[in-house]
């Protein structure tokens, strides 16, 4: 069971392990940068000279979120990219959207930019090559017609939904 903290608050973690024989303090933190997204940010304090370490940084994500993981007490970091994350459902049912305001993180933006690359992957995948011969593949896939085109223009999720759910279709009915 997760408990997701809450977003920009910094969590300090006691009795942290330093090397081999010695224990410190860590401090967790979130960041954002516009136009790059939410990083975790780490921080320890050298318990020989009291000074703090430079602090260590993780990749951007769109979205990350730290929680505690009740069963050990841990503080661990959720992350959630439309790029490569399975989906954005998924990252839903985790609960790490819970609290967030629509002014700290655009789901339904980042939803449908999920819906939009899942849909363009579908349609793009037409044919290929090999050793230079080319080859056509045998399954049509679904197109997108003018109107589909303009709605995922749009990045209006709900408009976009009931296009990936029928295209999703049309491409499983194509590829059995």
């Amino acid at each position: 069971m997760r408990k997701f903290l809450p977003l920009f608050e910094a969590v300090t973690v006691q009795d942290y392990p330093y090397g081999f024989n010695k224990r410190t303090t860590m401090t967790y933190h979130i960041e954002y940068k516009k136009n790059k997204g939410y990083r975790l940010g780490s921080t320890t304090v050298n318990p020989t000279t009291w000074k703090t370490n430079a602090t260590k940084y993780s990749t951007y994500d769109s979205f990350r979120r730290l929680y505690i993981e009740e069963d050990t007490w841990y503080i661990k970091c959720g992350a959630f990219n439309p790029r490569t994350d399975d989906g954005y459902e998924k990252a839903l049912a985790s609960g790490i959207f819970e609290g967030i305001t629509k002014e700290e993180y655009d789901h339904e933006y980042h939803m449908a930019i999920c819906l939009f690359t899942s849909i363009r992957f579908m349609v793009s995948f037409r044919g290929f090559s090999i050793n230079g011969a080319e080859v056509v593949n045998p399954r049509q896939l679904p197109t997108l017609s003018d109107e589909d085109g303009e709605i995922l223009k749009s990045l209006d999720y709900s408009k976009i939904l009931a296009l990936h759910k029928r295209v999703e279709e049309e491409y499983e009915a194509f590829n059995q």
